[in-house]
């Protein structure tokens, strides 16, 4: 039990600091905890390309040297350049920029040629990705960074999916993909931001948003307007998968402003009633033509099943970060109400401690599984990032949260299953505590 509880410490994402129930928190001595790693080698399928690499399968999980990675990406619309700041012990990628190789890249790991086995360090490391901190789990084996794909896929909006037990991965560069929705862009334009609120830049000038905004079925699509806008016109669209329409608005500047100059912007708009949450494309009607813009909504593929998940993650996180216990409690399967309730009463609803407290979270929807990223906060700055793990069921036609993971070190932690070890749950949810706002768009349901 204890050698398990070890083990899923090394899990705990770079600078992690443990937040817990009691106020009294079990700190990891972080970077100093070491793994076992065993080496396996990938085809990387990229745009049709194949690239042979090692990887490292890691309690459970297989992790990507960051170079290789880099390396196999140079020359796509996803490259991204490496750089070290020593000052700051963090990486830094710069996206849109040639890799320059350091060497070593998509070598064969040492240990094949010897009976040395392999150890994996936890990292102090931080990362950024376009002078953004974004948090990634990671190790290192030979002081090299090793990550988790899909952590870098969701910071780079790249299409990818890992069999582990065909030792494959297929990686898309020409859509952009968030894990709950894709779409593509033209040749010479790109997309940054988050999966909730994009930018457009087309040869570096921008030229328009993404966004995902609440909808409500029942009213007309003028609810999208924003303020300082006018509606020029509007209609409905065909063509398209789900229900659209497009309006030409302009953007005019506020009073206080004394500027007369003003911005027609054309939006299109994909609404998925049922989730009740709609898509806004927004474009420069000066720089892009309405047949580029209609290409590119009409690319979009929304993943209804993701977005429903991402959408209890997201309620779930902002419950435990306004300390709720009442509103944690309704988003648990029928089980885990019932494992939690004595919980929640015993701490009259309200979970977590003052400080650290979360400053935002970011989710990550895989199959069955939300990774919920959160970043922690004091008064004296950055306090680590930790991690939920939460997976779903259907109970009477409604989406619950049917198991609660991490990788934090809680004397709470205990196996559901001491042979197989497979599920390992928190004694009682709710060991975050969360102030500040959200790292989601306000304008989002999600």
């Amino acid at each position: 039990m204890v050698e398990y509880i070890r083990q899923r410490i090394n899990l705990i994402l770079a600078a992690v600091l443990v937040f817990s129930l009691l106020c009294t928190p079990a700190l990891a001595a972080v970077g100093t905890l070491d793994v076992a790693a065993t080496p396996v080698q990938y085809i990387l399928s990229i745009d049709g390309k194949s690239v042979a690499l090692w990887a490292y399968k890691i309690d459970g999980s297989v992790y990507f040297k960051l170079r290789d990675l880099a390396m196999s990406l140079n020359g796509t619309k996803k490259q991204f350049e490496i750089s070290w700041d020593g000052n700051q012990n963090a990486v830094l990628l710069t996206t849109g920029m040639a890799y320059t190789p350091v060497g070593g890249e998509l070598s064969e790991p040492s240990e094949l040629s010897s009976d040395k086995g392999t150890v994996a360090h936890l990292p102090t490391t931080l990362f950024y990705i376009d002078k953004r901190q974004i948090p990634i789990r990671a190790y290192t084996i030979n002081n090299t960074h090793f990550i988790m794909l899909s952590d870098l896929a969701a910071n780079l909006l790249l299409a990818s999916t890992c069999d582990e037990e065909e030792c494959t991965v297929e990686i898309n560069t020409l859509i952009y993909d968030t894990g709950i929705y894709s779409f593509s862009l033209p040749e010479g334009w790109s997309a940054s931001g988050n999966t909730y609120d994009l930018g457009f830049t087309r040869s570096g000038e921008s030229v328009g948003s993404f966004i995902i905004r609440n909808y409500d079925p029942d009213n007309p699509v003028s609810q999208f307007q924003d303020n300082h806008r006018e509606t020029l016109s509007n209609e409905n669209l065909s063509g398209f998968a789900y229900p659209a329409a497009k309006a030409l608005i302009r953007a005019t500047q506020p009073a206080a402003a004394n500027d007369d100059s003003y911005v027609d912007e054309l939006h299109l708009y994909i609404m998925l009633a049922d989730l009740r949450c709609a898509f806004n494309f927004c474009f420069d009607s000066a720089k892009v033509d309405e047949g580029t813009a209609m290409e590119i909504a009409k690319s979009l593929v929304p993943k209804e099943a993701a977005i429903e998940k991402n959408t209890i993650a997201a309620k779930w996180a902002r419950a435990v970060q306004d300390r709720d216990g009442h509103a944690q409690y309704n988003l648990l399967s029928v089980e885990l109400q019932s494992e939690f309730k004595d919980y929640y009463e015993a701490i009259n609803w309200v979970t977590g401690v003052s400080s650290p407290w979360v400053n935002s979270f970011v989710i990550e929807i895989t199959g069955n599984v939300a990774v919920v990223f959160y970043e922690g906060m004091t008064s004296e700055g950055f306090a680590g990032y930790t991690i939920d793990n939460l997976t779903f069921s259907e109970e009477n036609g409604q989406l619950l949260i049917s198991g609660i993971g991490g990788f934090n070190d809680f004397s709470g932690y205990k196996a559901q299953n001491d042979v197989t070890r497979t599920s390992f749950r928190r004694k009682g949810p709710g060991l975050h505590d969360y102030q500040g706002e959200p790292g989601l768009s306000q304008r989002s349901p999600l």
